[in-house]
């Protein structure tokens, strides 16, 4: 049994489509956790209890802090080196909306890329002697900002999108309109070679064809 972690089902709603048949025999289970390391290590633990998998993957979104890495660019942990690029994440507590909160970060850290719930995830696993792996793909690269305010944006106690402050602010900032729309065309970019990676490493993990 392989039990898929996100944080939002935003993030690997494709990847449900993908593993029907293993997700119909009992072979994987996909459960949302929350945005936030709180969050993550606290539903990790639930779901973990509950399922009882043989591995557990931390699969999402993550901000890009190496200047190279672009929307879309999928980078997994060293567990899983077998199926992916290995990068460097670096934990952190909030949303980073802006190049600059990138560039503080990278300089801090020196890590490829900003993950909020894959070090907690691992945490968890660890105690509970489960194998653990990660897969992100890079959303928002170094030099990109949020279109608007995180808590416009979405929802955190929920991992949803946060529908009427998002509508609110469109509404009374027309210009960002524009920048929102290609936000989401990255999204779901990002979404969509997230959700083929994920499928392909889960897959070979249980020796399906």
């Amino acid at each position: 049994m392989i039990l898929l972690l996100v944080a939002t089902r935003y993030e690997i709603g494709e990847t449900a489509r993908l593993l029907r048949r293993e997700i119909a025999k009992g072979q994987v289970a996909i459960r949302e956790i929350g945005v936030g390391p709180v969050r993550a290590r606290q539903h990790s633990a639930k779901w973990l209890e509950a399922v009882q998998p043989d591995w557990v993957l931390s699969v999402g979104f993550s901000a890009g802090l190496h200047p190279q890495l672009k929307g879309g660019d999928v980078r997994v942990s060293e567990e899983l080196r077998a199926w992916g690029e290995v990068a460097a994440m670096q934990r952190v507590d909030r949303i980073l909306q802006s190049p600059e909160d990138k560039a503080a970060v990278f300089r801090e850290s020196g890590a490829e890329l900003a993950d909020m719930e894959s070090v907690a995830v691992r945490e968890i696993a660890g105690q509970c002697g489960v194998r653990f792996g990660s897969i992100r793909v890079i959303s928002d690269d170094a030099m990109a900002s949020l279109p608007l305010p995180a808590e416009n944006l979405f929802n955190l106690e929920s991992g949803g999108v946060a529908i009427g402050s998002l509508l609110g602010y469109l509404l009374t900032h027309p210009t960002k309109i524009l920048g929102f729309i290609r936000f989401v065309q990255g999204c779901r970019h990002a979404e969509r070679k997230l959700s083929l990676t994920t499928s392909a490493v889960v897959k070979a993990l249980l020796g399906s064809p």
